[in-house]
């Protein structure tokens, strides 16, 4: 089942994403105006390279891809939905032998995209300005398309998926990820509650974001928007230091309570990224049938589904889930279909993502 929280057209979307380019640039606000200066960037490049070092494996699991990478032949890959281009810059130095191709609706975000590129000296990337939902995607021209954190943007995924199935060569895969709703229901209500109040007035969303005190991290973990918004249920310490300082102080202090124990990062969500989460005009939360829905849409055979990043096989989860609560001799799990595996594994995790691929056969 799609559900239709917000449906915006495409330039609501631009106005979003030029007012705050998402994902969080590897180039900061500040560094925009002295991009001729050759010490930033060559501070903006050693950050760069610094980030894909420190993530370059977790990127490649996450998302699936190492099957792909050690393909020998070169490859033509899409990045759908690129924003400013993360995402690209890491396509491009795992598939360095390829021809990457970035779209995006979003002039700002283009902008900072092709910097990246220009600082970075990466020539393997063509950028260009396109709508997916508008179709603006050329007919089987792409090996394989990325398109992560997109579709569900996008003012019918079903018919976005279905245009990106057209990009695609005979035999190609796409990868994506989108939202689940099942694990996400205060982001869901955040995301309604400030367009509710706001009518959709950017500075006055900008507002209600920062004085509810909305952030993406808190409101994944707190049982309701009400609770997280009332100042009086955190402590004074909390109320007066600036969020940056409150976390480190908290974790030196968890740290010498437990030494032995590890402590999660508490650190807060970028502006940027709680901008995206409840001032979104156009959000689609789907589920396990969706993905079915829209891959049969598209003409798409949809080759596996995994929550959250992490790729367990949906079987052997259900499995290892009855046998922790002795329910593993009563229940015959080969009498589930895929479709239903899935199903009960996203009753049972309730993810906030699902990450699917799919190939076009015909």
């Amino acid at each position: 089942m799609i559900v239709h929280e917000q449906t915006k057209d495409s330039e609501f979307v631009q106005a979003l994403y030029n007012e705050y380019p998402y994902p969080k640039p590897f180039i900061e606000q500040e560094e925009i105006p002295c991009l001729g200066d050759n010490s930033i960037r060559e501070k903006i490049r050693e950050r760069i390279e610094k980030i894909f070092k420190r993530d370059r494996e977790w990127f490649i699991e996450r998302h699936g891809i190492r099957e792909l990478i050690q393909m020998p032949q070169k490859l033509r890959i899409l990045d759908a939905g690129c924003g400013t281009g993360r995402n690209t810059v890491f396509f491009a130095k795992l598939f360095p032998d390829s021809e990457i191709h970035a779209y995006d609706i979003t002039d700002a975000s283009l902008f900072l995209l092709q910097k990246n590129l220009e600082i970075c000296g990466i020539q393997n990337v063509t950028v260009e300005k396109k709508d997916l939902f508008a179709g603006d995607i050329p007919e089987n021209q792409f090996d394989h398309i990325f398109s992560l954190g997109v579709i569900h943007h996008t003012p019918d995924p079903k018919v976005t998926l279905k245009n990106l199935g057209i990009g695609l060569k005979k035999g190609g895969s796409a990868t994506l990820f989108v939202y689940n709703r099942w694990g996400r229901t205060n982001e869901i209500l955040g995301n309604r509650l400030t367009l509710l109040l706001s009518h959709n007035d950017p500075k006055l969303k900008k507002e209600i974001i920062e004085k509810l005190g909305l952030d993406r991290k808190k409101v994944s973990l707190r049982s309701s928007l009400w609770e997280m918004t009332q100042k009086k249920n955190s402590g004074w310490i909390e109320q007066c230091l600036p969020p940056l300082i409150y976390c480190a102080l908290k974790r030196f202090y968890l740290r010498l309570k437990n030494p032995n124990k590890k402590i999660p990062n508490e650190k807060p969500s970028s502006f940027n990224s709680n901008w995206d989460a409840f001032a979104h005009p156009c959000v689609h939360n789907l589920d396990v049938d969706s993905i079915f829905e829209m891959a049969h849409f598209g003409g798409l055979e949809l080759r596996e589904l995994w929550f959250d990043g992490s790729r367990n096989e949906p079987t052997s989860l259900l499995k290892k889930t009855l046998q922790q609560h002795g329910l593993n001799t009563a229940i015959d799990t080969s009498r589930f279909s895929f479709q239903d595996i899935l199903r009960i594994c996203e009753c049972l995790i309730r993810p906030r993502k699902m990450y699917f691929r799919v190939t076009k056969n015909l």
